[in-house]
């Protein structure tokens, strides 16, 4: 099945993804690691990480907080199982936070954005020079090793399901 479409199979599941986001405690989420990356609060919910970078693999509460994801989000992690994710998180990005622009660690990486909770305003992501917006229940892909950004300069958190998926 091309990725297209079965991205939008996991979309018809947008409801159940959000239950699950939604049951799951702040306590088990992490920060993101690298904090030269960012300023502000960035959080993380690891449900995969067979294909993680090597980052999530070394640090001990990024394995907690995995196993812990476990028995709250069993439908989420399923479905992106199947769909063949490598990677996948929950990220989480408090108001008046910017990440600055990286790129990501390989080239053969698609990067889905599934938004969650997505905050009215000053929100966006640049992509290669492209300011982009998220939306609740759509996918926005990109090349994960293309320059991208982050801003969130709202009073609201912005919430995707972050998913990888290997590019041929």
């Amino acid at each position: 099945m091309k990725l297209q479409a079965t991205l939008d199979k996991i979309a018809t599941h947008f409801e159940a993804i959000l239950d699950e986001y939604k049951k799951t405690p702040p306590e088990i989420y992490v920060p993101w690691s690298e904090k030269t990356l960012y300023t502000g609060e960035w959080f993380l919910l690891p449900l995969i990480a067979d294909r993680a970078p090597a980052i999530w693999r070394s640090d001990e509460r990024m394995q907690w907080s995995l196993e812990q994801a476990k028995s709250y989000c069993p439908k989420t992690s399923i479905l992106l199982r199947e769909a063949g994710a490598g990677m996948a998180a929950f990220s989480y990005v408090n108001p008046n936070t910017h990440i600055k622009p990286h790129r990501g660690y390989v080239d053969n990486v698609t990067r889905g954005h599934f938004g969650l909770h997505i905050p009215k305003g000053d929100c966006w992501i640049k992509i290669n020079d492209r300011k982009r917006r998220w939306h609740n229940g759509k996918w926005l892909l990109f090349k994960d090793y293309d320059k991208h950004e982050i801003v969130n300069n709202t009073q609201f958190a912005r919430v995707v399901l972050l998913a990888d998926f290997d590019t041929p």
